[in-house]
């Protein structure tokens, strides 16, 4: 049901945000705590309804960063989207952040948690695939691009492996 489905931490949770029920795009969230059990095992748990986004969102992407969860791009069902929302946990509120670069949805997002910042890479707008990259610093709160991919891409998706 939700696209853009990105773990959560302290304590490890779950989100899934808006995405697409077959009739209409979402800007609900939910999230997934797994009962504890010995052994490391994360059987059972239960979902749960959070704060919705102000904008519906399908394609979008997530990461979570620093205590905050951040939704972007996607398409609302009239426009592709370039707008950035953040997700403070502690306080349980969505605030608007900068927007990225150029509108994408169907991206992919890798958090890089010792640079306190994450990319946004690929996608589609318009009648394309994207190459185009994205680099978000969350300390200064501005996007800078990053060298395009050799090939376009959507529906990709992207991790960061920190070095040595």
């Amino acid at each position: 049901r939700g696209w853009g489905v990105e773990r959560g931490g302290g304590g490890g949770v779950l989100f899934a945000l808006g995405g697409f029920d077959g009739v209409k795009n979402l800007s609900s969230v939910e999230y997934f705590e797994p009962a504890r059990e010995g052994g490391g095992g994360r059987e059972g748990g239960s979902w749960q309804r959070s704060v919705e986004m102000s904008t519906p969102r399908r394609g979008l992407c997530a990461v979570f960063l620093g205590g905050k969860l951040y939704a972007m791009g996607g398409w609302d069902g009239r426009n592709y989207l370039d707008s950035m929302e953040v997700f403070d946990c502690k306080e349980r509120r969505w605030s608007e952040g900068p927007r990225m670069l150029s509108p994408r949805c169907f991206a992919a997002a890798a958090a890089m948690e010792e640079e306190e910042s994450f990319c946004v890479v690929g996608g589609y707008f318009g009648a394309s695939n994207l190459r185009s990259a994205e680099y978000f610093h969350v300390p200064s709160g501005e996007w800078r691009a990053l060298p395009e991919m050799l090939a376009q891409r959507r529906g990709l998706g992207a991790a960061w492996l920190a070095g040595p």
